[in-house]
């Protein structure tokens, strides 16, 4: 693998099915690469100067349950040497039938933002891997996230409504900047996955803002400048959102009992995730 990554061009695709099994060599190397990206991802356009960030990013990736060790299923993507993208998952059980597929971390680097040359280039790949590892769930199945970006909301809603068309995607955020109704029960589940994710952080059921849930470790990103092309969106966050306290909108897509992996197999062909 590392002989592979001195072309510089070489674009890898990892899909790392136990990361609990890595040595500690893999796992000390892949810690390092994930703290350079957040760091380059969240900390401006001056990001090598913003210091701050990179001990927050560090403080975060060495706390329990945040550690590469520590998720379920990891895809990464390396140009050469460089990481440049990366997302983790983790398996949460709420009951002993349901389970919230935790999406704990996604990150892009800012030169491959909003280009799709990343999507293009690894989209079968990845999402094969992704819905293999969903498939290995059994039971009521909740892909849950948790973000500041109106940019990850937006291109997760694009993302699992066409891949999981019985699905159903909370919040959703109209053309006027507000929630459509949302269940009950899915508000009651949000309450009780807030509580396993973040116990100590505040969660409002009716807007689905979790208040606070990354100041422990301090000035993880530089600003909240994120050129989300969706205005409806970005106006709710704006709204809902206190950036100095370092709020983020909980997600859940509820994608039901069991996946209907014909329809899953067909879509693939047909949906283009490199516009989002």
């Amino acid at each position: 693998m590392e002989k592979q990554r001195d072309d510089n061009n070489l674009i890898e695709v990892n899909l790392i099915e136990n990361p609990a099994h890595l040595s500690p060599e893999e796992a000390s190397r892949i810690t390092e690469d994930f703290i350079g990206l957040s760091w380059r991802a969240c900390g401006g356009k001056d990001w090598r100067n913003y210091d701050t960030g990179r001990s927050a990013w560090t403080r975060f990736y060495q706390a329990d349950g945040n550690r590469p060790r520590d998720f379920d299923f990891i895809i990464t993507v390396y140009k050469g040497l460089q990481l440049i993208y990366m997302t983790c998952f983790q398996l949460v059980k709420l009951t002993p039938s349901t389970t919230a597929i935790w999406c704990h971390l996604g990150m892009t680097d800012p030169q491959y933002q909003g280009t799709g040359n990343i999507a293009r280039t690894f989209k079968e790949e990845h999402l094969a891997g992704t819905l293999a590892f969903f498939d290995k769930v059994e039971g009521q199945r909740f892909l849950v996230a948790r973000t500041p970006n109106p940019i990850v909301y937006e291109v997760m809603r694009r993302m699992t409504k066409p891949f999981m068309p019985a699905g159903q995607f909370f919040p959703d955020i109209d053309p006027s900047a507000h929630i459509r109704p949302i269940p009950q029960r899915i508000r009651e589940l949000a309450v009780r996955i807030s509580e396993k994710l973040s116990s100590n952080c505040y969660f409002d059921p009716e807007s689905f803002v979790l208040k606070g849930y990354f100041k422990e470790f301090g000035s993880l990103y530089h600003d909240y400048d994120f050129p989300c092309r969706n205005d409806a969106v970005t106006k709710y966050f704006e709204e809902h959102l206190d950036r100095s306290n370092m709020d983020g909108i909980m997600i859940i897509v509820d994608f039901g009992d069991s996946p209907d992996r014909n329809a899953t197999v067909n879509l693939r062909g047909k949906q283009d995730i490199s516009k989002t």
